[in-house]
C-alpha cells in the first residue's frame, strides 16, 4: 500500500521538482538579466562622459584658436551640460540617452558621481569665464595667450574631470566584479539545490522500483483502460477541434474530465452557432443595403427587385411589401407594391384600409407581429405542388424616426428564428428610411413640376403683357402723331386768318 501511495505521488513530486528546478533557473536568469541591465548603462557611462568631456575641450581649445564655425554654447556647453546631467540621473535613477539608470546605492560610487558632477559644473563655469575673456580679447585685438591664467585653469579642470571620471570607471568595474561574483554565488547554490532535488528523486525512483509488488497483471489491465479511456477522450476532442460539436459519446456522472469536455462542446457549439448567426446577418446587412442603394428611378421595379433578394436570403416562401399611400381627397391607405413567392414576382394590385387586418395593427401598434398560428384562410402559398396555408407569418411595420412608411408582410413554412427576426427588423429600419428618401424624391419631383409649370404659365402672361404694353405704346405713339398734326393744321388755319 506504501508503495503505491509513493507511486501515486510520484508525478506529484517530480512535477514540484521540476517546478522548482524551473523556478530556480528562471530566477537565476532573472538575477543574470537585471544585473546585466542594471550595469550596460553604468559600463558605458564612464567612456561616454569622457569621450563628450574630450570633445568639448578639443572644440573649445579651437574656437580660442579662433575658429569661428564652433558655438561655445551649442557645441561645447551643451555636452558639458549633458554629462553633468547624466550623472544627476544616475544619482537619482531615471532614463538617460545611455539606457535605464537605477538609482545608485552604493556610496562610494555616489561620492565619485558627486565630485564628478560639481567638477563638470565648475568646468562650465570656468568655460564661460574663459569665452567671455576670449571674445573680449579678440574685439579689442589683442593677442589670446593674454589669457594664461584662465588657460590654466580650464586645462587643470580638464585634468580634474578625466582623474575623476577614470577612478569613477574603476569603481564602476569593481561593483560589476562584484555582482559577477554575486551571480555565482548564486549559481553555485541554485546548482546544489538543483543536484540535490535530482538525487531526491532518483532515491524516490529508487525506494520505488525495490518497494514495487503490485501484480502485473492489474497493471497492464489498468493501463490499457486508460489508454482506451485517453483515445476516447482525443478522437472527441479532435472532433470537437475539427468543428464537429455534434459528436457524442457515453459519459458517466463522476467523470469529470468527459463531462468538462462535454460542457466544452456545448459552450463551442453555442459559440459557432451564434457567430454563424451574426456572420450571416452581417452579410445580410451589406448584400440589402448594397441593393437599397441601387437605382430608384423605377420605384416598383425596385420595390419588386429588393423584395425579390430579401426573400431570397431569408428563406422566406412568400412576402408582400405594403406602402402607405396619401391622396388629396381620399383617407391614406396600404397598397400592395411587391409581393414574392417562392422567388418569384407576383404582379398583384391590391389596396386596404390603413387600418385593416393584421397588416393595419402591426403599422397602428408599430410594433413586430410574429404569429405561429395563423387564421384560417388569411393566407396561403402556392406553388407547383400545389397550395397550403403557412405555419408562421412575421409583419414587420417600416418605422424609421418614428414615422410609419408601411409594412413587410411574410409568410414561411419554417419558424423565423431570433436572430432572423432581429435581422428582419434592422432591414425594415433601413428600408423605411429608403422608402421615405424615395417619397420625398417624389414629391420634390411633383413640386418641381408644379413649380415649372406655374413659372411657364408666368412666363406665357408675362409675353402677353408684353405684347399688350406694346401695343399700348404704339396706339400711344399714333395718338401723339395725330395731336401733333391736328396741332400743325391749326396752326396753318390760324396764320391763313391772320394774313387775311
Amino acid at each position: 500500500m506504501k508503495t503505491i501511495q509513493l507511486s501515486i505521488r510520484l508525478p506529484f513530486y517530480v512535477g514540484i521538482s521540476c517546478a522548482i528546478i524551473v523556478s530556480i533557473i528562471a530566477l537565476l536568469q532573472l538575477k543574470i538579466t537585471n544585473t546585466y541591465d542594471d550595469n550596460l548603462p553604468l559600463m558605458a557611462m564612464s567612456d561616454n562622459l569622457k569621450n563628450k568631456i574630450t570633445k568639448g575641450h578639443l572644440w573649445f581649445e579651437e574656437y580660442v584658436a579662433g575658429d569661428k564655425s564652433i558655438n561655445p554654447e551649442k557645441d561645447v556647453i551643451a555636452l558639458f551640460l549633458n554629462s553633468q546631467k547624466i550623472l544627476q540621473i544616475a544619482q537619482k535613477g531615471g532614463q538617460s540617452e545611455l539606457g535605464y539608470l537605477n538609482k545608485i546605492t552604493d556610496p562610494n560610487l555616489e561620492h565619485l558621481i558627486a565630485i564628478s558632477e560639481n567638477q563638470i559644473e565648475e568646468f562650465v563655469n570656468i568655460t564661460r569665464t574663459r569665452q567671455t575673456h576670449t571674445d573680449a580679447l579678440r574685439s579689442d585685438g589683442e593677442a589670446a595667450n593674454a589669457g594664461s591664467q584662465l588657460d590654466q585653469q580650464f586645462d587643470a579642470k580638464y585634468d580634474e574631470i578625466q582623474e575623476s571620471l577614470s577612478k569613477l570607471g574603476v569603481a564602476i568595474n569593481e561593483k560589476i566584479r562584484r555582482d559577477a561574483m554575486h551571480i555565482e554565488t548564486w549559481f553555485v547554490v541554485a546548482l546544489g539545490m538543483i543536484v540535490g532535488i535530482f538525487m531526491g528523486i532518483g532515491w524516490l525512483i529508487f525506494v520505488i522500483q525495490r518497494k514495487s509488488e503490485i501484480s502485473k497483471d492489474k497493471q497492464e489491465k489498468k493501463m490499457a483502460e486508460d489508454e482506451a479511456y485517453i483515445e476516447q477522450m482525443t478522437a472527441f476532442a479532435d472532433t470537437i477541434g475539427q468543428g464537429n460539436y455534434d459528436a457524442d459519446f457515453s459519459i458517466s456522472e463522476h467523470d469529470k474530465l468527459a463531462n468538462s469536455l462535454h460542457t466544452m462542446r456545448q459552450k463551442l457549439k453555442t459559440v459557432a452557432d451564434e457567430d454563424r448567426k451574426q456572420n450571416w446577418a452581417n452579410i445580410g446587412l451589406a448584400q440589402m443595403n448594397d441593393l437599397l442603394r441601387q437605382d430608384s428611378s423605377d420605384e416598383i421595379g425596385f420595390y419588386r427587385s429588393f423584395l425579390t433578394q430579401f426573400v431570397k436570403y431569408t428563406k422566406a416562401n412568400q412576402a408582400g411589401l405594403f406602402l402607405i399611400r396619401e391622396a388629396e381627397h381620399t383617407d391614406p391607405y396600404l397598397e400592395l407594391v411587391a409581393c414574392v413567392a417562392y422567388d418569384r414576382q407576383k404582379y398583384l394590385k391590391k389596396k386596404m384600409d390603413l387600418r385593416d387586418g393584421l397588416i393595419g395593427q402591426a403599422i397602428f401598434e408599430k410594433e413586430m407581429l410574429y404569429m405561429t398560428e395563423i387564421p384560417q384562410n388569411y393566407i396561403r402559398i402556392t406553388s407547383g405542388l400545389g397550395d397550403a396555408p403557412p405555419s408562421h407569418l412575421l409583419i414587420i411595420p417600416l418605422i424609421y424616426n418614428d414615422q410609419t412608411y408601411g409594412a413587410i408582410e411574410m409568410a414561411s413554412f419554417f419558424a423565423f428564428e431570433k436572430h432572423h427576426r432581429d435581422f428582419i427588423q434592422k432591414i425594415a429600419e433601413n428600408l423605411a428610411s429608403t422608402v421615405g428618401i424615395l417619397n420625398t424624391n417624389v414629391q420634390t419631383k411633383k413640386l418641381l413640376e408644379s413649380v415649372q409649370a406655374q413659372t411657364q404659365k408666368m412666363r406665357v402672361q408675362e409675353e402677353e403683357m408684353r405684347q399688350n404694353l406694346e401695343e399700348l405704346s404704339a396706339t400711344q405713339e399714333e395718338l401723339i402723331r395725330k395731336e401733333k398734326h391736328y396741332l400743325e393744321q391749326l396752326e396753318q388755319y390760324r396764320d391763313q386768318r391772320i394774313s387775311a
